[in-house]
């Protein structure tokens, strides 16, 4: 809902797609961090954590800082 409020116009599809993947991936986020709770030394978890929030910055600056271009 943030992130379609930001926006101002209406998203173009590449841009609908990043969204689509952010809300995505704050379920896979969740669920790591979850196991995590349970078993901080959870090795798999932790890479899902890492990996996951790097793909989700990238996504973030597409539609904010790049918005343009999408």
């Amino acid at each position: 809902a943030a992130v379609e409020g930001k926006l101002g116009s209406a998203p173009s599809p590449e841009a609908l797609g990043e969204i689509r993947a952010v809300h995505s991936r704050d379920g896979d986020i969740a669920a790591a961090m979850s196991v995590l709770k349970r078993d901080p030394n959870n090795v798999r978890a932790t890479q899902v954590v890492h990996a996951t929030l790097k793909r989700q910055a990238e996504s973030l600056r597409a539609i904010y800082v790049e918005g343009d271009e999408l």
